[in-house]
């Protein structure tokens, strides 16, 4: 096996500098078409915002299905966990990308149902001095379930709670800097200047209840 990679390489060395060099673009985020503060801004400013060696992490839903349409700076990683459908995932996820990239500023990005099943998390986060940023989006709900079946069933309707109080009540000794993002400019703003922040930065962003994603879906809702 050794000696057949070691022909592989020499050959592909040999004739790579004629292989066509043409980039794959994905179905980037599209422009928002109102001024209306949407799910279309949040996503767009977030793009616009990310940096070279950024991490970005996302959760399952409406998060994973939008950040698919992000193009990454270089040296960056998008980090998801799509095959088991874990919602939750992305908090203690982007606690353990930050402990092993402590130079590296991760973005992490949560839906409020995932953010319901792990949010004691960000305790951690606030117990170690954790510098990441945080964009947990309040959209009343499990939207991606409604566009999967249940457009208005209650069964994809969750408790309201009390995000950026519920935050600084997971630390007596640290506390976040926090943001409530109802507008365009907001989120941008916010990833201009939170890779400088020597502490850990928590928005919440209000989206509607039934915001879809803002990439092409094969499916409606129904």
């Amino acid at each position: 096996m050794a000696k057949a990679l070691e022909i592989v390489h020499q050959v592909a060395t040999k004739y790579s500098s004629n292989w066509p060099k043409n980039t794959i673009v994905p179905h980037q985020i599209a422009q928002p078409t109102s001024d209306k503060y949407s799910a279309y801004h949040f996503w767009r400013e977030i793009q616009e915002g990310l940096k070279p060696d950024d991490i970005i992490v996302v959760d399952q839903g409406t998060s994973s299905a939008a950040s698919a349409g992000l193009v990454l700076p270089k040296g960056g990683k998008h980090i998801v966990q799509c095959m088991w459908g874990s919602i939750g995932f992305s908090i203690p996820a982007a606690f353990g990308a930050q402990v092993a990239e402590p130079n590296r500023r991760v973005v992490l990005v949560v839906g409020d149902g995932s953010a319901q099943m792990t949010a004691q998390e960000w305790g951690s986060f606030l117990r170690y001095g954790l510098r990441s940023t945080v964009f947990l989006v309040n959209n009343d709900g499990y939207v991606i379930e409604r566009v999967i079946h249940g457009w208005n069933a209650v069964y994809n309707d969750i408790g309201h709670w009390n995000w950026i109080p519920l935050i600084k009540a997971l630390s007596a000794d640290f506390q976040p800097d926090t943001h409530l993002i109802k507008e365009a400019g907001s989120t941008k703003a916010i990833m201009d200047k939170s890779d400088k922040s020597d502490k850990l930065v928590f928005s919440e962003v209000i989206l509607g209840r039934h915001e879809i994603p803002v990439v092409n879906l094969s499916w409606k809702p129904n």
